[in-house]
Order: structure tokens, then C-alpha cells, then sequence
């Protein structure tokens, strides 16, 4: 399989846009509570605890590079969200981080990051496992949010 490598700054610059731009100021407490529970007391906290701990290893500063990206993405989604389910985005940003990254393939990963591209938190009922490579799905969204900044930028 050809492994395509992408930088921290593409993929965090690609995850905030999509954050940025997913509606999320529009999840009141009760959403978000219901958001959480379709991920803490489903099967995908446990998919969510697997794929986290056979993630590849990354060397000690790509890892710190990882969690200040997740905190610099932390800053800038919107600040009225609910402090579990900003954690919760930006945990998934540095799993999806890791498995890129590492130019690892995970069919789960690529769901998860499908969700966010499709404007859904991922949880048990929205993410869907895909035949798709993460970095196939990574790269069709670059090229997405690259046009989509081009539109805005002529506007």
C-alpha cells in the first residue's frame, strides 16, 4: 500500500477549518449530552479505547507537536461547547493525527475522520467504518477545504 505522509500543519490546519466551520456553536448542553453518551456508554468507547492504544508509535516530538496542535485546536473551536465534548474533538484530532502521521491505515479512523468531514462528532451512530484509505479521506478533504478557501477568498 503507497503511504502518503502528511504534515502536523496540513492536518491541523485541515481538522480546525472543518471544526471551525461544522456548526458547533449551535450544540446546546442537551445535544451535547446526548452526543456524549451515544460515545462514553456505547461500543465506541470501547473501538475509541482499542484504536487508541494500537496506535503506531510516534517519536516524543511529533507526540508534543500532536498535543499542542489539539490545544491550539482547542482554543479556537468555539468556546460556548461543552468542555467534554471539546476534549472529546480534540482527542480525535490527535488519534487521527497519530495514524496519519505514522501513514498507518485503519478503517475506523478513516470512518471517524468521514464523520467529521460529513459535520457529525463521530459516536456510535454516526461513524461508519469505509473501504477508503484515512489518507485517501485525508487528501479528498484537502482538496475540499482548498477550494472552499479559494471560494471564500473571491467572495
Amino acid at each position: 500500500m503507497n503511504k502518503q505522509q502528511f504534515t502536523l500543519k496540513q492536518i491541523k490546519e485541515t481538522f480546525l477549518y472543518n471544526a471551525q466551520n461544522m456548526g458547533l456553536d449551535e450544540i446546546d448542553e442537551d445535544w451535547a449530552e446526548e452526543l456524549l453518551a451515544q460515545r462514553y456508554y456505547s461500543e465506541f468507547e470501547n473501538l475509541w479505547e482499542k484504536l487508541s492504544d494500537d496506535r503506531s508509535e510516534i517519536s516524543k516530538d511529533q507526540y508534543d507537536q500532536i498535543i499542542s496542535a489539539s490545544k491550539e485546536i482547542s482554543d479556537k473551536i468555539c468556546e460556548d461547547l461543552h468542555h467534554e465534548l471539546i476534549a472529546c474533538i480534540c482527542e480525535d484530532f490527535e488519534l487521527i493525527a497519530t495514524y496519519l502521521i505514522a501513514g498507518e491505515n485503519d478503517k475506523h479512523i478513516a470512518g471517524m475522520l468521514q464523520s467529521y468531514i460529513n459535520n457529525e462528532i463521530p459516536t456510535d451512530l454516526s461513524m461508519k467504518s469505509t473501504d477508503k484509505s484515512l489518507q485517501e479521506i485525508f487528501n479528498e478533504f484537502q482538496i475540499t477545504v482548498r477550494i472552499s478557501n479559494k471560494d471564500k477568498a473571491k467572495k
